[in-house]
């Protein structure tokens, strides 16, 4: 499992990058590198 840790009001930047780790490409990518995703991602 990948946690990811942000203060309580994350800047604009990393919000883009939570974003991103919660789409389909970035779950595609935590699935890729051996952790567990949070819903299968579509190949």
């Amino acid at each position: 499992m990948f946690y990811m840790v942000t203060r309580e009001h994350p800047t604009a930047e990393t919000q883009k990058l939570v974003d991103w780790f919660l789409s389909p490409q970035g779950q595609q990518l935590v699935q890729d590198v051996g952790y567990v995703p949070l819903y299968p991602a579509a190949k």
